[in-house]
């Protein structure tokens, strides 16, 4: 989209384009000083300013994207992200994504930026390359597709090819199948039906560890339920949002270390989210009560594959999405 008002997008463009060329510079001042924690601070207030920025503007879709750079620094100055050539790779492709969006704000040029996957990859998850982009090349606006069906079907095989490189199969069939009926079309291949009569990927395969799992996570999950009713109605009680961080971060440990990642991957955001209400970097709201609840049940579904090895057709994308924020 790009801002109506003349005067604002002048100053958005040149405010913007100078906030971006000092965190592109600062990302290279870092790579050589690692531990310059000047320069990390630097980066984080020009990230918050373009967030800031983007957001009051209406550009949403940079300041999200800019809100999770600064998450990433912020992990970094933390210490609980360590700097490397693969996080400087994926800072470096979210600094890429700004600039497209922040160029279609100014001139209307369409980005094709897909926010979900910069932010994804930014949080550490391996995506597969889109077979017809490179490097999130900027369309031109005479070669944008010409049609809602055109943008439909190019939007299909983009995400086809660009999911993330590990999910189960189950998990992108299902996917594929809900674009596809989003578009009107049907799935003829029987793929999906054939997934899902199939013993789930995220089975644990072992009848002890298994039972073993099925019991802590339920505990795990029933605390982290508890606690956050009670959270709602006494924000302040330190304690109980340290258990639930314990809860979150030990259901996370529990299904990494038997396989079923999809679950630690959750747990993970949840347990994010939660530091940040106990940093008071983010408000106990309805908004973020209602996301934790979503993700919640997501994990007792996943609690429940694993368990079972009935296929719950829980797409951890879109989970990790709305926890992030994203509309559903």
């Amino acid at each position: 989209m790009m801002i109506d008002d003349i005067e604002l997008r002048d100053i958005f463009k040149t405010s913007s384009a100078e906030r971006l060329q000092a965190l592109d510079d600062g990302l290279l001042h870092l790579e050589k000083h690692p531990d310059d924690p000047e320069i990390l601070a630097s980066l984080m207030r020009e990230a918050h300013s373009l967030k800031g920025d983007g957001n009051m503007l209406g550009v949403t879709d940079l300041g999200k994207v800019a809100h999770q750079f600064e998450h990433v620094l912020g992990a970094i100055k933390r210490g609980e992200q360590t700097l490397s050539s693969d996080l400087f790779d994926r800072l470096a492709r979210g600094l890429t994504a700004m600039r497209q969006i922040v160029h279609e704000a100014a001139t209307g040029e369409p980005a094709q930026v897909k926010v979900f996957y910069v932010m994804a990859e930014l949080m550490g998850a391996e995506l597969a390359p889109p077979a017809a982009e490179a490097d999130n090349a900027l369309v031109p606006a005479d070669e944008a597709p010409q049609s809602a069906a055109c943008d439909a079907a190019d939007a299909t095989d983009d995400i086809a090819s660009s999911i993330f490189a590990e999910l189960p199969q189950s998990v992108v069939a299902d996917l594929e199948g809900d674009l596809s009926a989003a578009n009107g079309k049907e799935a003829t291949n029987g793929a999906i039906a054939l997934e899902q009569a199939k013993r789930s990927d995220r089975y644990i395969d072992d009848d002890e560890l298994r039972s073993l799992f099925k019991s802590t996570s339920e505990e795990h999950l029933q605390a982290l339920d508890d606690g956050l009713l009670h959270l709602e109605k006494h924000p302040d009680d330190q304690d109980v949002l340290e258990a639930l961080l314990r809860d979150a971060h030990s259901l996370k440990g529990d299904s990494t270390m038997l396989g079923v990642g999809d679950l630690g991957k959750i747990a993970h955001q949840i347990e994010h989210l939660l530091g940040l209400v106990k940093r008071n970097e983010a408000p106990l709201s309805a908004d973020l009560c209602d996301r934790l609840a979503h993700g919640m049940a997501a994990m007792k579904q996943l609690v429940h594959e694993a368990t079972t090895g009935e296929p719950t057709n829980v797409n951890v994308f879109y989970v990790l999405a709305e926890l992030m924020g994203a509309s559903p």
